[in-house]
This record gives structure tokens, C-alpha cells and sequence, in this order.
């Protein structure tokens, strides 16, 4: 079904490195990759999708996002590991178990 499909090594990446691809060129395949998160983020929750951000696109530690979140840091790993699972999922057409 998908040609090329996601590891996820490269979805981790991706994450990490998505404000800094989406301000710079990148390659056609690069921009497919980054809609793809961009569609999929859309369909996770929002505490799901904070989580990403600021732990993921932000790179802020553990601690400052669940200060700015007012939760402990355990729930932010905790939500920050499930919606890169989902994603995953989602970005390689397995939608069981969502």
C-alpha cells in the first residue's frame, strides 16, 4: 500500500527536526513527509499534539513542558510516546487500534 513506508528512527527525526525543515528547502520527498505528520497531526487529540510540539518540534525537556502544561513530566512523556505511536501507525496506513 505505501511505497515508502515510515521507521521509526525516521518519524522521531522528522519530529525533532520539523521547524527547521519547514523553514528551509527541502526535497519533494521531504515536503511529501512533512504533510503527511501535518495531516496526521491534525486527526490526534489535543493534549496528544501539544505534547508533540513542545517536546518534539520544541525540543523543551520533559520538566518545561509540563510546567507550561501544569502536569507532571511523566504524563508528558507518557502523551508525547503515545501520539508518536499513533502517528506512526497512522503514517503507515494502520489505523487499528487508535
Amino acid at each position: 500500500m505505501y511505497k515508502f513506508p515510515y521507521s521509526m528512527d525516521e518519524l522521531s527525526a522528522l519530529i525533532t527536526l520539523y521547524l527547521e525543515l519547514k523553514q528551509n528547502y527541502v526535497t519533494s520527498f521531504a515536503q511529501v513527509r512533512l504533510m503527511d505528520i501535518d495531516r496526521c497531526m491534525a486527526l490526534l487529540s489535543k493534549e496528544e499534539r501539544i505534547s508533540i510540539k513542545l517536546y518534539g518540534y520544541y525540543n523543551l525537556t520533559s520538566r518545561e513542558s509540563a510546567a507550561i502544561l501544569s502536569v507532571h513530566h511523566s504524563t508528558v512523556i507518557d502523551r508525547y510516546n503515545k501520539a508518536r505511536d499513533k502517528l506512526y501507525n497512522m503514517m503507515n496506513g494502520q489505523y487499528e487500534n487508535l
